[in-house]
């Protein structure tokens, strides 16, 4: 067996290109099932609760290129797990890290902080859980295109760090991701991004897009259970944007501003309500 995927896909947001599979239908094995799986490639939504074994043996399968975990109690597997991802540093391409209870155990991220042989080979990485800043490795992923966040809470000094990536396509910001009330593309940042998904930051008033930031943007996802209080500005500086979706309680004022962009700028943009 090459592929194990366990678990099944439920629509996320309104838009239905996005979809995830629910924590619930995840699978926890027992210690001593994954070790004889030698030839896996793809291991997707196991669950590792109080079993740092577990993890000790998904770091055996050396073709694994596909990991998707999720965790409970951090602070029972973080040392099995900081090993685990060393050991499979050379062979990932996909990384998924959810935390489930976090609230009951105080679990976060932050322990990845301390992985000394981060997966540099990994072009799709996922976030779930509580994480106070990118861990320092981060910056040196240059084969990263696709990154998604969730309940993350990271602050500005994130985006810095996201648009400094030199290959990311693709970033997808989350219910919590962000945990300031203001968040701003700056110039210079983001050059080859193409796709940018800001969906359900509850606690943003402002999302700013500075002249000369994202360069290369040809699709934009905003959803919003409330509009922004100071507002979405700089859209006309995305000079090459095809397409919008607006969803939630921003979509008429949204529509309306970008209908009057794209009879300014001759852009060939659509918004979807």
């Amino acid at each position: 067996m090459k592929h194990l995927l366990v678990g099944h896909k439920e629509q996320l947001t309104r838009t239905g290109s996005v979809k995830f599979l629910k924590h619930c239908s995840g699978l926890e094995m027992a210690p001593g099932v994954v070790k004889n799986m030698a030839c896996l490639q793809s291991l997707v939504h196991i669950v590792v609760k109080d079993q740092p074994l577990v993890i000790w043996e998904i770091g055996l399968l050396q073709k694994l290129r596909k990991l998707k975990i999720l965790l409970r109690n951090v602070e029972v597997n973080w040392k099995a797990f900081v090993g685990c991802l060393g050991k499979l540093a050379s062979s990932l391409s996909s990384l998924s890290i959810h935390i489930i209870n976090e609230k009951e155990y105080g679990s976060s991220l932050d322990i990845l902080a301390f992985v000394e042989s981060p997966p540099l080979l990994v072009t799709n990485f996922t976030l779930s859980g509580k994480l106070d800043s990118l861990p320092p490795w981060i910056s040196s992923l240059r084969s990263l295109s696709k990154f998604t966040l969730r309940r993350t809470g990271l602050h500005a000094e994130a985006i810095k760090v996201l648009g400094d990536l030199p290959n990311l396509l693709c970033p997808k910001l989350y219910h919590k991701s962000y945990a300031e009330d203001c968040i701003v593309f700056p110039l210079g940042k983001f050059a080859k991004l193409s796709m940018l998904v800001i969906d359900n930051l509850d606690n943003i008033d402002r999302v700013r897009f500075e002249e000369g930031s994202l360069p290369n943007l040809e699709r934009l996802t905003l959803s919003f259970l409330q509009e922004p209080k100071d507002g979405i500005s700089g859209l006309e500086y995305l000079q090459k944007l095809k397409e919008i979706e607006f969803f939630g309680n921003i979509i008429f004022i949204c529509s309306e501003q970008t209908r009057f962009m794209c009879q300014d700028t001759s852009k060939s943009s659509k918004s979807y309500r």
